[in-house]
Parts: structure tokens; sequence; C-alpha cells
């Protein structure tokens, strides 16, 4: 058979991927109480953390909160991270290119929310 059962979609891969995580270096256990996450200024995802799933991200886990095909122009991703009972807000405008995978990776160092990205191409979107 010549349809080898690709499924749906299988060649429509031509827009951007967009994907967000979340990194805690150096949150204390029990400071991380959560994150909101905003793209192109619209909620997207938030994640309440419990004490052990904070300590999983300060031993060196990692939470993808967000993982879609978006259009491949520039987004704006922002987060609110909730650390020790106060509101840390950083945020990063990023451009998402066809057939590419767009990582921004927000991380907590020493109280501070730090954001970086990266691409890839040729990685299976989904």
């Amino acid at each position: 058979a010549r349809w080898g059962g690709g499924g749906a979609g299988g060649r429509r891969r031509t827009g951007a991927v967009l994907v967000i995580l979340f990194r805690a270096d150096s949150a204390q256990a029990g400071g991380l109480g959560g994150v909101e996450l905003q793209v192109d200024n619209a909620p997207a995802a938030s994640h309440s953390y419990t004490p052990t799933a904070a300590q999983a991200l300060d031993q060196g886990a990692v939470d993808q909160l967000y993982r879609s095909e978006v259009l491949p122009t520039t987004h704006t991703v922002s987060v609110r991270v909730t650390l020790g009972g106060t509101s840390v807000v950083q945020g990063v405008n990023v451009n998402a290119q066809r057939e590419t995978v767009t990582y921004v990776q927000f991380t907590i160092r020493n109280g501070q929310v730090i954001a970086s990205t990266w691409t890839s191409q040729g990685t299976t979107p989904f």
C-alpha cells in the first residue's frame, strides 16, 4: 500500500512550533508557588507547584508549559512566577520560523527569572 498509514497532517508541517519550558535552578523548594504563562498577551497556561514538584524542579526537572503550532512570525511570551509570596514577571519576543521548533526556557536563578531561546530544525514537532 502506498499510503503507509501516515495519518492526518503528515505533510502539513509547514508552520512553526513554539515550545515553552520552565526550570528552577536555585528556587527554594517551598518558595515556588506557581507560574502563569501568556503567549501574545493571551493566557496560555497556569501551573501550581506542590512542595514535591517544586523540589523536583529545584533538582533539575523541567516543566513543559506550552507546545503548539503557531504562525511563523514574532510572538510575545511572558511568565509571572510566584516565588516566596511575591510575583516576578519576565517576557521575551521570539521569532518563530517556518518548519522550525522555537524553544523558550524561563529559569529561576537566584530569585530572578531568566529567559533563553533556541531553535531546532528537522525535529518532529509533535
